[in-house]
């Protein structure tokens, strides 16, 4: 990342929540002295079996209190709004964006990749179908599909374009 940092730390566990993510937290910020830190860090595996968002934003609470401790830039990568979320989800999937929102204004050097809003749709509540893959039956699932991908990497191109300025190749492919 044009020298700018040194080691970019991202430890992800598929299917691991927030809890269990804070519980190792400290000791990934050892990893090679990283400086920066991106990821989802377990918020959309909270959202889908359906964790209290209290819960969920105390969690996200502490790791960036930990990461702003140490000196550590961070970035969530907030989970999209999946097309097959019940309505309950989907609500808890906004009250858990709310909650990180709050938490940024706190720590305004905390950045947020925010798919959840990229990927819903406004008027019906629900997740945008067409940015996720298909399952077998038809069903979206809550993985994104290229299209998905592309509308949530530029998100994060974005974000990223404020750490590193103009003078970098931003490629979404």
């Amino acid at each position: 990342l044009h020298g700018r940092f040194k080691t970019v730390a991202t430890f992800a566990v598929g299917g691991e929540q927030t809890g269990p993510k804070l519980a190792r937290f400290t000791e990934a910020l050892k990893y090679d002295d990283a400086n920066c830190i991106i990821g989802p860090f377990g918020i959309g595996n909270n959202v889908l079996v359906g964790r209290d968002p209290a819960s969920t934003i105390a969690d996200m609470r502490a790791m960036v209190e930990i990461a702003m401790g140490a000196g550590v830039l961070m970035c969530i990568q907030m989970p999209p709004a999946a097309g097959n979320l019940d309505a309950a989800k989907t609500a808890n999937g906004m009250v858990v964006t709310e909650g990180i929102l709050g938490i940024r204004a706190q720590y305004p050097q905390l950045e947020l990749v925010d798919e959840f809003s990229v990927t819903l749709d406004k008027a019906t509540g629900a997740g945008k179908t067409h940015y996720f893959r298909q399952n077998g039956g038809g069903d979206a699932s809550v993985h994104v599909n290229h299209l998905g991908s592309t509308k949530t990497g530029e998100a994060a191109a974005n974000v990223l374009a404020t750490w590193l300025g103009a003078n970098w190749d931003r490629r979404v492919v």
